[in-house]
Formats: structure tokens, C-alpha cells, sequence
């Protein structure tokens, strides 16, 4: 076929699947994808490249971007000279370097490096394709910095200067970036649709005068000093409070505790809205940030940087589009907010508590408890799951816990909560009293995959035992009430497949079993693996968490349902204050799924130093099985403990330098310190005070006012020693750090230059092969010491890292988890990532090479991973490879979440929403019946059984028998949904009219038997004992024998306890005489013998 005809049939076709798709997001995103796909293919002539076309034809449309992009990325080298005398091999890497250099750095980076190669071809110095790579690579992988600023330096220099300009550049980026820099990165990423392009109009403007500027500003003339020295931020006036004029007359940074509480107690008697406080334009937010910045230095000892008071201003400014701000920025994490910030929030009067404590997870106390601590407390720490709990059992259960849900929440780790776990839903456990009566079908199941015969998974296996197990349904040797019926024979060949899984899948993978200290001790517990964290409260579904109790002998829970949920997705739309931090908010993709799915903008910020990482790209590795894989890993290890590891002289001069930073503060607050002291001691001065007293007694005939004045001085004494507290902490720090680098320093040659190294694992079992291998080769010869690290319920035992620390762990280090160096381990490089698997996403590799390097420091990480396939089928495989299929598996999922995951969430929440409100009907027309006395005859034309079972003073019978109902009810309904389930899969191709018509088909078949059935809507053997059960307990007996005689009739596999309670009616209902008691014997010789 001509190329240009493939191409538009291709195209065509591809075209139509795309949009062909029920999503918010594919509609409106769909023309300007168009705009751009028919520019990108415009650029690339991808019409007359019919080799590429082959290959892009198997693939999804929106998969194409990769490759066109790389098309034209192809067509611009082709103009150069050196890239025309290069090798092919040296041209594809030339091609991915830069490729990755425009997707991390963005376009203009890409664009202004490419002049700069281009213009090196008219100048006298020559150099090869070769050789410019290995300063790509240098550039890719953070072994130099490239930004506009190092991109200046180069222009008009010869090639074989532009590594000696970069080194310079390089030593600089220690050095904390001043507010100028800060904007002009942040404003590096505005444009159309890059991510700073909500917060554009904050940093526009000349130097010094943008909205930032100008906020910091007046921040500091409220604070009364400018504390960020390097800035030297210039202070207009002094500005005094507004909110609390009794605290007018001295600076906030003056400022005591009673000071503090006063001006939040006056906050709090202010009738003002959020946005008159947080409006940019009046000086309610810089005093509120300067207050929290005094807050800060009495709790901690130390102010936020200017970076945090950005963040904090950008946070708090009004946005009216959308519904929240989340946040891309480096931070520090607490491990224990709750706990460690309580003293904090008393500051301001506030108070804070938990959701997930021992205390609210004990069975009999724990939900009064918890809604003591929302009630009490206006912040609430937990995890989401929690939070969803309560909210379903006050709106569903009529548990009074929540009464309302808070009015804004902030998500940590954001990027995982709302892109990788958006589908995540929470559902109460329904458990279908029935459910019991399949345990003996699990376990004939789980015996039928283990036989000699079927011990292999196959198709022909699967439908052998499907086979099988329905011949014992037919022959009654395996019992299945008939309610659920339906229900088996639809989930059958599914549990037989995932009892299969269930024999293959190891533990310490995908799952782990529970020990003490998880008080889940025996229990499967599952396991996220690009967090590492036990979900204690997750289990599985399709008979799989069954099976893996068979496969473990634990104990066999029953099948449950779900029936009242809540996913991640509809859990976080539920609040119209949405706020989050992530260190990996993700790509263009991420940011958009978030803006259209939860109305939320995104604002990244940058490191308040430059970011130091360098991957050690010549080192990375690709093993052909687990021994290679171990050795290499315990290569890398060896090198980097090398105690005479080589030390340049750029560490070196950075570490003077730092030193000399240190020395020249102390100085500073030294001085500073001598002159508060004097002016403490003259204020504890007795007989100054006495004098000042006396004065004051005299000249004061009011004696409040004198009273006023006194206290006034007593404050100033408060505050003069809380300043010195904080400046005693600092020389303390400085002293300590000063020594430190003086000892570094000092060693020379004999000092201790190892590394500390972090391996990151794929799960428990392959940390356990690393760490036995590790502990044998470093633990017996060597001055290590090595740590594992693997459950999240276990405190991690290392505080600070040291050189030669040797810490082996599965994800859970990779994510929030903040590894603090000593000063020597700081001085030979930081800590070195090891990562042993290639990782789901790039923000999962981005938050684990984010353990090393932070807060400005160097560090270093590498990939070392095996993949069998290189064994036989793919001996070149490499790292590159294995990242550019995972990013378009990655790709894939986002658009499948997008465009049938979602679907399917919207409509599940529709249908819940909409049962829920005919829940509340059903109620409402049983409650209405009983209570309409007056009206009996009418109400028993609608609800038959109704008549002889009610008594309007036996309010406690009416209200089980209601709950009986309802739970029936739900019942049907989660029978219902998962009936629904693969329609509710396919809902993104067939829309959810459909299903919309069979829940109202549901509606009415509930109406129905609602007044037609002689139970009403109690119609399963269990719910029908229990309704028995409470006839008797009300002394009932008629009603309870018809119960039992409906239990008889028509489930008589399952009537032993019908039998044997019909027999107790009959002899309290006709007495003892001869012919009742012979009834009687009559069922209970009916009885099964067990």
C-alpha cells in the first residue's frame, strides 16, 4: 500500500476508537490533541516514512507522540555537520539524550542547546558526534546543570571549553538561591500548558517588582527584620498589626507565645471571609505569614526560607477557577505530625488528633472515640481510608460519628492518591449471612487445583473442575442456597482461576503473612509495592484472599460483597478546598487528568538549591539472572565503600566554603546574642524594676493601666528569652557544624571517605536474597553496618546515616521517607541509591532517587536490575529500553483510567447515590406504615404483612424488623452490582444508559416484593432465620413458624435450624400434649447429624 494511503487509513481508524470514548477528559482534550497530532505528523512527514508507519500502525494513537516527536527531533540534527558524520549507534544516542533533555528541562532548553551545537560547527573547533555525547550524557544525567544560565556561559566558547565553564557553573550550585532566582526559575515553566501557568500572574513583572517580591516584602515589614540575609529583601516601612491592635505598638519578631494565642483568639472574633484575608492586594496575608513565621521560630529555632513563605503565599491566594492547588516541591516530611506538631497548633489555639489510633480502632470504644476527636479537634491526621470509613458509617449505617466532613483537606503524596490509586475503593464489609455455605465450595475448589491430575493451569483445566464442581452442584453433594445460585454460577470459573493464582503467587511479593507486631498476626496482608506499605485493611476479591488463607492454613473467611463504598476518586471531588504536595506530580498527562477529573490546578517549586544528583549512567546494568544481578550489586557496594575513595578538589573547596559561611553567622549572632543578654539582665534587674515600678505608681493614678505597663515588661523579658533560646540553639549548631568541618578538613588523607548505600527492592523476597548476600560479603571483613528495612509498622532503627551504612529496603524508603547524613557523610558525596527493579512509573523512580541529594546536597543512583530475556531472546537488552517500555505501558494505564477506568467509577457512584436514595424511600413507606395507625387497612393493601406483625408500642421489635429489611435490601442489591459488574467494565463503550435502565428494572422488582412477598423483602434462608429469631424473641411464635415452615418448603437443604426451632413453636404455641409432641420429634428427627 502507498505510505500516504496507510497513513490515512491508519490514522483514520485509530481516529474513531479515540473518540469514541465516554470521557470527560478525551472530549474536551480531543481537538487540541488533533491540532497537535496533524502538526507533530506535518513536521515528521510520518506519511512518507513507511517503516515508521508500520511500526506506529500496531500501536494506540495517543502512543504516537514518542515517536513523531523523535521524527522531528531527527529532521533538525540532519541540518548538522557533526550529526552527519556520526555512527548510527552515536546518532540514536545522541537522538535519546536530547529527547530526554527536552522532555525533563522542556523545549526552550532543548532549542537553545541545538543553537549552540549548531553554532560550534562554524567555528575552528572541531569534535565529534562521540565526544558531544559524553557531554549530553554529563547534561542528562546531572553529572552538570543545564539551565539558561549555564547555556549563557557556553554561548560564543569553543567546544573544548564548554566542560571547564560547566564544572564552574557546577561548584556553584551549593550556594542557596536568592529570590530573583527563585522567580526566574518558577517562571521558566509558564507558557501554555506547562505547569506554572496558573500562578503567571504572581510572577510577572521587573526585577523586585513582581507579586512575589512585593509579598516578601511586606512579609518582613511586618516581621521587623529581614531574616533571609542573602536576600536582602529592602523594607519600605514597618508595618504594624491590623488584626490585633493591642500587640501594635512592638514588631512580631518581638513577639511571645501569649502573644501569639492573642492575635489567634482576635483572628478567630473577625467576621472575614478566606479571601479578603488571602488576597494578595492587602496586608491580611503578609501579617498572617509573618505571624506563622514567629510561630515557627519559637517552636523550632530556626525561620522558613523564602521558598516556603512562596509556597505558603501561593497556597493561600484565591483561586477562583479551580477547586484547589496542588503543589510540586521538595520538602521535609514529619513521620508523626500528629504527635509532633501538637505544641505547634497550641500556639495558635488549635487542636489536633488522629482517626487510626489504637484508641479508635478498639472495637467497643473506639467509634465514640472518634467522634469525640472531630468534634474536639479542628485537625484531623490519618490515612484516606479511614476518613472514607467514617463517612460511609454515618451517612449509611446512621452511626453518629461525622457529622460533617471538614472543610478543606490536604493529601500528602498526592500524585499517589489521586493518579495511581484513583480506582482504590473502600467498601464496608457486606456480609450475606448465606455467604457461609460457600466455605465447602472454596474448599473443594482449592483441592481440585492441587490434585496430580489439574495441578497445572490451562484453560482445558479450568473448564475440567468447572465442569466437576457443577456435577456436585447438580448431585447436592455440594449444597448452594438458591439465592445465590446465580451468583456461582457466574463467579465459578473465575474462583477456580484465581485459586490457580492463588498456587502460583509467593508471599513476600505481593503480599506478606502478618506477625505480632502487625497485630495481623497469620493474616494475609497485601502489599503496595511502589509505596511498600501494608494495606491492613485491604483484602482481595474473586475468592483470591480465600484462597490464600487455604494455601497458608489460615482461617477460612467467608465471601463478602460490596454494597456501600466510596472510591478515592469520589472521596477526594467530596471536598471544594482540595490541596496537595507531591515530590512527582508527573508529565503534561498527569496535570491535566488532575485539573479535569478533580478541578484542581498544579504550581511546581523550585529546590531552594540546585538539585545535585548525578545517575552514574556508565554503571547502570542490566543482568542476565539473580547471581549476576547480586554481584553487580555488590560491586557498585564495594566501590562506593572504598575508604580511599579519590576526593576532588571541588568537594573540598565546597566544604572550606560552607565552613566559612558558618563561621561569619556565628560571628553575627554572637553579637547579637551579647546585646539581648544586656538587655535581659537590666530588665531582671531588681532594683531597675523596683525603680520603673515606682515610676510608674507615681506618674499612673489608673491602677490598670499601670498594671498594663508592668505586664508589659514582664513580656518583653518572655520574649527577650525566647530570642535568646533560639540564638543559644543556633551557636550551638553552628559551633558543631564549624567543629565537624574543621575535623573533615583536617584528616587529609586518612580520612574516612565511604559512601552510604541505599538499595531499593521490588519487594520483601528479593530484599531478603540481597541482604543475605550483603550481610555475607561486607558483615565478617568489613567496618559496616547494614539495615533492613521492609515493614512500615517497624520504626526504621537508623536516625542519621553514617559512611559505611548499608541500608537494604523495599519501596517503603523510597517514598517519604527522609534519610538525614552525618556532616563526614555529607563531605564524601551523600548517600548512593541502588535501584534494583525498574519501578511502575517515573514518579515512582523519581521519588526513590529523590532519598539521596535533598536539600541541595550531592548524591548519586544508579539502576542495576536483572531480566531473564537477556539470557536468550534479548542479549543487548539495556536500562533505556526497559524505561521506554515502561513509560508506554504507563502511558497506556493513564489513558485506560482515563477512559474506562473512570467511566466505570462515575457510574458506580451514580448507582450508589441512586440506591441510596430508594433505600431512604423503602424506609420512609415502612416507617410511614407503621406509624399511620389510623390508615392500617389502606397500608396493609401496600405491605400485607404488615397487619398481624406490628404493635405501635413494641418500638423495639419495629425498629430490628425494619433493619432486617434494609439489610435484605442490601443484600439484593450487592447481588445486583456484582451481576452488573462486567457491564459496569464495558460501561465506557456501551455508556451507562443501559445500566441505568436495569437499576430500574431492580427498583421495581424491590417494590414488588416488597408488597407482594409475604416476608416483604426478606427472601434468603439466613435473613429469614433471623427474622424468626426475632419474632421469638418477641414471643411470636405464629409468625416464627411461618418463617420456618418458608424456610422448609424452600430451602431445604439448608432447614436444620428450621426443623429444630419449629419444634420449640410448636410446643409453646399448642402446649404439651401427646399428638404436639410427636410433631414436634417429627422435625427434629429431620435434623442432619454432623
Amino acid at each position: 500500500m502507498d505510505p500516504q494511503c496507510l497513513f490515512l487509513d491508519t490514522f483514520g481508524q485509530l481516529l474513531s476508537e479515540y473518540q469514541n470514548q465516554e470521557s470527560k477528559q478525551l472530549q474536551q482534550n480531543f481537538s487540541r490533541f488533533l491540532i497537535e497530532f496533524i502538526d507533530l505528523v506535518i513536521q515528521s512527514r510520518v506519511d512518507l516514512d513507511h517503516d515508521l508507519l508500520s511500526r506506529l500502525s500496531i500501536q494506540p494513537l495517543p502512543m504516537w507522540k514518542l515517536s513523531l516527536e523523535k521524527k522531528v527531533l531527527v529532521n533538525e540534527l540532519d541540518q548538522i555537520d557533526v550529526f552527519q558524520k556520526g555512527t548510527d549507534v552515536d546518532k540514536s544516542v545522541t537522538i535519546d539524550y536530547l529527547y530526554k533533555i527536552g522532555d525533563e528541562k522542556g523545549k526552550d532548553i532543548l532549542e537553545n542547546l541545538l543553537k549552540l551545537i549548531t553554532n560550534v560547527r562554524h567555528s575552528e573547533n572541531k569534535f565529534t558526534l562521540s565526544q558531544l555525547n559524553v557531554l549530553l550524557e554529563e547534561l542528562s544525567f546531572g553529572g552538570f546543570t543545564l539551565d539558561q544560565e549555564s547555556l549563557e556561559h557556553l554561548k560564543d566558547k569553543s567546544f573544548d571549553q564548554w566542560e571547564a565553564i560547566l564544572k564552574s557553573h557546577m561548584e556553584d550550585q551549593f550556594r542557596e538561591l536568592n529570590v530573583e532566582q527563585l522567580i526566574k526559575a518558577m517562571r521558566e515553566k509558564t507558557g501554555e500548558r506547562k505547569i506554572n501557568e496558573p500562578i503567571k500572574h504572581l510572577l510577572n513583572g521587573q526585577r523586585g517588582e513582581t507579586n512575589i517580591d512585593k509579598l516578601l516584602d511586606r512579609i518582613y515589614s511586618f516581621y521587623g527584620q529581614q531574616f533571609n540575609d542573602k536576600d536582602k529583601l529592602s523594607i519600605d516601612k514597618v508595618r504594624t498589626s491590623n488584626i490585633c491592635t493591642d500587640l501594635s505598638s512592638k514588631w512580631i519578631m518581638n513577639w511571645t507565645k501569649d502573644d501569639i494565642r492573642q492575635w489567634a483568639d482576635m483572628l478567630r472574633e473577625e467576621n472575614r471571609s478566606h479571601k479578603e484575608y488571602f488576597n494578595w492586594d492587602k496586608d491580611f496575608l503578609p501579617e498572617i505569614i509573618a505571624f506563622i513565621v514567629r510561630a515557627v521560630e519559637l517552636y523550632h529555632g530556626y525561620h522558613p526560607r523564602n521558598i516556603q513563605l512562596i509556597a505558603l503565599g501561593i497556597f493561600l491566594e484565591p483561586h477562583s477557577k479551580a477547586k484547589g492547588r496542588l503543589q510540586l516541591s521538595i520538602r521535609d516530611a514529619s513521620n508523626d505530625p500528629n504527635e509532633g506538631y501538637k505544641e505547634f497548633y497550641r500556639l495558635f489555639g488549635l487542636n489536633v488528633s488522629n482517626n487510626c489510633d489504637d484508641a479508635c480502632e478498639n472495637p467497643g470504644t473506639g467509634q465514640a472515640e472518634r467522634k469525640e476527636r472531630y468534634q474536639q479537634n479542628e485537625i484531623i491526621y490519618g490515612e484516606t481510608a479511614y476518613f472514607q470509613r467514617d463517612i460511609l458509617l454515618t451517612k449509611f449505617f446512621a452511626k453518629d460519628i461525622r457529622d460533617r466532613i471538614g472543610d478543606i483537606l490536604i493529601v500528602d503524596e498526592v500524585d499517589n492518591m489521586v493518579i495511581d490509586n484513583a480506582e482504590k475503593t473502600l467498601y464496608i464489609s457486606h456480609g450475606i449471612a448465606d455467604m457461609r455455605h460457600l466455605r465447602d465450595l472454596f474448599i473443594q475448589i482449592w483441592v481440585s487445583v492441587n490434585n496430580r491430575v489439574e495441578q497445572s493451569y490451562s484453560e482445558e483445566n479450568v473448564n475440567k473442575i468447572h465442569q466437576y464442581i457443577q456435577l456436585l452442584i447438580s448431585n447436592k453433594d455440594l449444597k448452594i442456597p438458591s439465592t445465590l445460585k446465580n451468583f456461582v454460577d457466574r463467579s465459578l470459573k473465575t474462583w477456580i482461576s484465581n485459586a490457580y493464582c492463588a498456587k502460583y503467587i509467593e508471599d513476600n511479593d505481593n503480599y506478606i503473612i502478618g506477625d505480632v507486631e502487625s497485630t495481623k498476626n497469620g493474616e494475609i496482608l497485601i502489599m503496595d509495592k511502589d509505596t511498600g506499605v501494608e494495606q491492613l485493611n485491604t483484602r482481595w476479591s474473586n475468592g483470591l484472599h480465600q484462597f490464600l488463607q487455604l494455601k497458608h492454613c489460615g482461617k477460612l473467611s467467608d465471601k463478602s460483597l460490596k454494597a456501600v463504598f466510596i472510591s478515592n476518586m469520589n472521596f477526594f471531588k467530596l471536598y471544594d478546598n482540595l490541596n496537595g504536595m507531591t515530590g512527582t506530580i508527573g508529565g503534561q498527562e498527569e496535570r491535566e487528568l488532575l485539573s479535569l477529573e478533580y478541578g484542581v490546578d498544579c504550581f511546581e517549586l523550585p529546590r531552594f538549591r540546585k538539585y545535585r544528583f548525578r545517575y552514574e549512567k556508565t554503571k547502570e546494568c542490566v543482568c542476565k539472572d539473580e547471581d549476576e544481578w547480586c554481584e553487580q550489586i555488590i560491586a557498585d557496594i564495594n566501590k562506593k565503600m572504598d575508604a580511599k575513595r579519590h576526593v576532588s578538589e571541588q568537594e573540598k573547596t565546597e566544604i572550606e566554603e560552607i565552613q566559612k559561611q558558618s563561621e561569619i553567622l556565628l560571628e553575627d549572632v554572637k553579637k547579637e546574642l551579647e546585646i539581648l543578654e544586656v538587655e535581659k539582665k537590666w530588665n531582671d534587674d531588681v532594683n531597675n524594676r523596683t525603680r520603673v515600678y515606682e515610676s510608674l505608681e507615681i506618674c499612673e493614678q489608673n491602677i490598670n493601666v499601670t498594671k498594663k505597663d508592668i505586664d508589659q515588661i514582664d513580656q518583653d523579658i518572655n520574649s527577650s528569652e525566647d530570642t535568646i533560646r533560639f540564638r543559644q540553639t543556633q551557636i550551638v549548631k553552628l559551633e558543631r557544624n564549624i567543629q565537624h568541618y574543621q575535623q573533615i578538613l583536617g584528616s587529609g588523607e586518612n580520612r574516612d571517605r565511604r559512601r552510604a548505600v541505599l538499595v531499593i527492592c521490588e519487594n520483601i523476597a528479593s530484599l531478603e536474597k540481597i541482604a543475605a548476600t550483603i550481610r555475607q560479603k561486607f558483615q565478617s571483613n568489613r567496618n559496616c553496618n547494614i539495615y533492613t528495612y521492609d515493614r512500615a509498622y517497624k520504626k526504621f532503627e537508623k536516625s542519621e546515616l553514617n559512611p559505611g551504612d548499608i541500608i537494604i529496603a523495599t519501596n517503603i524508603a523510597g517514598r517519604g521517607t527522609d534519610l538525614t547524613m552525618d556532616k563526614l557523610l555529607k563531605a564524601n558525596g551523600g548517600l548512593h541509591v541502588i535501584l534494583s527493579y525498574i519501578p511502575g512509573n517515573l514518579r515512582v523512580q523519581q521519588q526513590v532517587f529523590g532519598r539521596t541529594a535533598r536539600g541541595g546536597k550531592r548524591g548519586t543512583g544508579v539502576y542495576i536490575v536483572y531480566d531473564l530475556r537477556k539470557l536468550m531472546l534479548m542479549p543487548d537488552i539495556t536500562i533505556d529500553f526497559l524505561l521506554q517500555k515502561r513509560d508506554d505501558k504507563e502511558k497506556e494505564r493513564l489513558q485506560d483510567i482515563v477512559s474506562k477506568s473512570f467511566p466505570k467509577i462515575k457510574t458506580e457512584n451514580n448507582l450508589f447515590d441512586e440506591f441510596n436514595l430508594f433505600k431512604e424511600e423503602i424506609k420512609s413507606n415502612i416507617q410511614e406504615s407503621i406509624q399511620k395507625s389510623d390508615h392500617m387497612n389502606e397500608m396493609t393493601q401496600i405491605f400485607p404483612f404488615i397487619n398481624r406483625i406490628f404493635r405501635y408500642d413494641e418500638l423495639d421489635f419495629n425498629a430490628n424488623f425494619l433493619e432486617i429489611q434494609l439489610n435484605s435490601l442490601q443484600n439484593h442489591w450487592a447481588l445486583w452490582l456484582n451481576e452488573m459488574d462486567e457491564k459496569l467494565t464495558q460501561v465506557y463503550l456501551t455508556r451507562s444508559e443501559s445500566i441505568l435502565e436495569e437499576f430500574s428494572k431492580f427498583k421495581q422488582e424491590m417494590s414488588r416484593n416488597l408488597s407482594s412477598n409475604r416476608f416483604g423483602l426478606v427472601i434468603e434462608p439466613g435473613e429469614l432465620v433471623k427474622l424468626s429469631q426475632l419474632f421469638m424473641d418477641h414471643k411470636k411464635y405464629t409468625e416464627a413458624q411461618d418463617c420456618y415452615d418458608d424456610i422448609i418448603e424452600k430451602h431445604p437443604d439448608f432447614s436444620d435450624i428450621a426443623h429444630y426451632y419449629k419444634a420449640f413453636c410448636i410446643i409453646h404455641l399448642e402446649g404439651g400434649a401427646k399428638d404436639e409432641k410427636l410433631r414436634a420429634k417429627t422435625h427434629l428427627k429431620k435434623l442432619s447429624i454432623y
